[in-house]
């Protein structure tokens, strides 16, 4: 029956068309059929918790079958929870205890959000090919507003988020070189990605840097690098580096040999530590912006050492084959004003006991606020 009706109706279509010209009878036919109804498009669900898992960056001389660099394991991993319905969308993101939230109107209308790092944006979304764009507009340090499109993608099998500046826009894929691609993957409650990302974190976990033997023996009689630790916030950074002077450096010269390091003094070797060393903390705070702009401030190391980061208190173990845990040891804020009107230098000095300690031994310290809260936590060893 329905069939029928149709073939009557285009019958009737045609009737009616019957005295018309070639050209107007298909423009007429064209108008009446495409008022028909089409099928929407198709619109992906984001719903869900994800976990930062990897970041891509492309090279600068990108050549099969190595087109990008890759580095598989963020140290710092961000977790999303995306809740979506007919009308919204709502993006939340977790970072080392630190917390925003945005939503978006799933209808094409313009919404605002605060984005951190960076103040108030207005945004709107559209979905395209099985991806949804986030176009976000924010004044920059400039006095001109900036543009971002970030491109959402799932995976046909729902487990792996992808994120990254709008890979069809020449101009967002520029910004690919600094923000790289993200892939998240999915996971079964935001509890449980919490509590993956904070093992990974700097902010609770001490891993220590490698260290490369150089080629040749040199002296470091000024002392060495012990490593450094960069916890991410949403918003903004905070680093730790560590460095180890003293005596005991004095005419000690590293050596390295096939797969180790040897140390010497006088032609002599040295396998242990004679005495106390100094160690030397540097906090950085700087501002980590999400979009591209950076002020004078930012360029030359402004706020690079704001209240959070007075009275800290530090935490000493020596881990080797016997830990020797050294409790909190007593730290001395230094000072220097910066050259032309630049923010001064801030850094913590403090002795660290050392007597007969293997120079194989790690020096772990843990970084405590004024009010005693974990600040991150930093290692290494000659």
């Amino acid at each position: 029956m329905v069939f029928d009706l149709f073939g009557s109706c285009i019958q009737e279509i045609w009737f009616v068309l019957g005295g018309c010209t070639l050209k107007l009878r298909f423009f007429l036919l064209s108008s009446i059929l495409c008022a028909a109804p089409v099928h929407a498009q198709k619109v992906p669900d984001f719903s869900g918790v994800y976990i930062e898992t990897q970041q891509q960056f492309p090279s600068l001389r990108p050549k099969p079958p190595h087109p990008m660099i890759r580095q598989d394991k963020p140290s710092n991993p961000m977790v999303l929870q995306i809740r979506q319905d007919a009308d919204f969308l709502r993006l939340t993101e977790y970072q080392n205890g630190s917390r925003a939230v945005s939503v978006y109107k799933l209808n094409g209308e313009s919404s605002a959000n605060e984005n951190p790092g960076d103040g108030k944006s207005v945004s709107q979304v559209k979905f395209r090919n099985e991806s949804l764009l986030i176009t976000a507009k924010v004044n920059g340090h400039w006095a001109h507003d900036e543009v971002r499109v970030e491109s959402l993608q799932l995976s046909p099998d729902l487990q792996t988020l992808t994120v990254q500046p709008d890979p069809e826009d020449p101009v967002q894929g520029r910004l690919r070189w600094l923000f790289g691609i993200d892939s998240y993957s999915r996971r079964t409650s935001l509890a449980a990605a919490l509590e993956e990302a904070a093992k990974i974190s700097p902010l609770n976990n001490c891993v220590p840097e490698p260290r490369y033997p150089a080629k040749h023996a040199y002296n470091i009689r000024g002392g060495v690098p012990l490593g450094e630790a960069v916890i991410k916030y949403l918003g903004w950074d905070e680093a730790f580096s560590a460095f180890l002077s003293g005596e005991f450096f004095n005419k000690l010269r590293l050596v390295p040999t096939r797969g180790s390091i040897e140390y010497s003094r006088n032609r002599v070797l040295v396998s242990k530590f004679s005495g106390p060393l100094n160690l030397t903390v540097l906090p950085f705070w700087n501002a980590n912006p999400q979009w591209m702009h950076l002020d004078a401030r930012t360029l030359m190391g402004g706020n690079r050492f704001p209240d959070s980061l007075k009275g800290l208190r530090f935490h000493i173990t020596w881990v080797g084959a016997e830990t020797r845990d050294l409790g909190e040891v007593p730290a001395d804020l230094k000072t220097r004003p910066g050259p032309h009107g630049l923010p001064s230098d801030s850094w913590y000095e403090m002795e660290i006991p050392a007597q007969d300690v293997p120079i194989s031994d790690t020096l772990e310290i843990h970084i405590l606020s004024a009010a005693g809260d974990h600040l991150g936590c930093l290692c290494g060893h000659l």
